[in-house]
């Protein structure tokens, strides 16, 4: 009889214990912005970071940004405003030192990816930043080359480190030319004030460094 007692009540511990192990962490401001609708857009993640540091996404070796980044709330998304356009951006949200601002901000070149130093310099002053890829990086573009046919045999391209028979980039793809000219920049500017104004609940001006 004891011994039956025993295993019942080793049987509702065990069950105790993976309950409590499977229970999700608490929703934030933050991570609910996960669920945000909004125009032509993915959001992909919002995840809260408190670390004060940065590891950037795919470095090799891993570039980590210090200097004391303060607490902040980062959303990436993904916009598909027509079917040949894939444009990423990043929304970094300071949780507690927020100037009541938001600065977009660029990139060099062709861009292709996010600006990480763009967007921790941002939010060091206080800003809600927000970057973009220039809807380039599914073409295989990067901050020095893109890959147009342009450069095809182009001597000094070729010195350069360009490849003599592209394959990759923004030939054949007008709608990501347009996405690189201008619209890449504008719906970021229009999507991260959205997510600005859904984080933080209130209005706020625009501002430049």
């Amino acid at each position: 009889m004891n011994r039956r007692h025993l295993l019942v009540a080793s049987a509702v511990g065990l069950f105790a214990t993976i309950t409590i192990g499977s229970t999700p962490a608490a929703a934030t401001p933050c991570t609910n912005l996960k669920f945000l609708q909004l125009q032509y857009t993915t959001i992909t993640s919002a995840e809260d970071n408190a670390t004060g540091t940065f590891t950037v996404p795919n470095s090799n070796p891993p570039t980590i940004l210090v200097g004391g980044l303060p607490a902040f709330c980062r959303v990436t998304a993904t916009l598909t405003p027509i079917s040949d356009s894939t444009i990423r951006i990043e929304a970094w949200l300071p949780e507690t030192t927020w100037n009541s601002r938001f600065l977009g901000t660029g990139g060099g070149g062709f861009e292709g990816v996010i600006a990480y130093g763009e967007l921790s310099a941002g939010i060091r002053r206080g800003f809600a930043a927000a970057n973009s890829d220039l809807g380039t990086g599914s073409s295989g573009c990067n901050p020095l080359y893109c890959g147009t046919h342009g450069n095809m045999g182009n001597p000094l391209a070729i010195a350069s480190g360009d490849p003599s028979t592209p394959s990759t980039g923004l030939f054949g793809h007008p709608e990501r030319i347009n996405d690189f000219g201008y619209r890449a920049i504008h719906l970021m500017t229009l999507r991260g004030k959205e997510i600005v104004q859904a984080f933080y609940q209130q209005k706020f001006t625009e501002g430049l460094f």
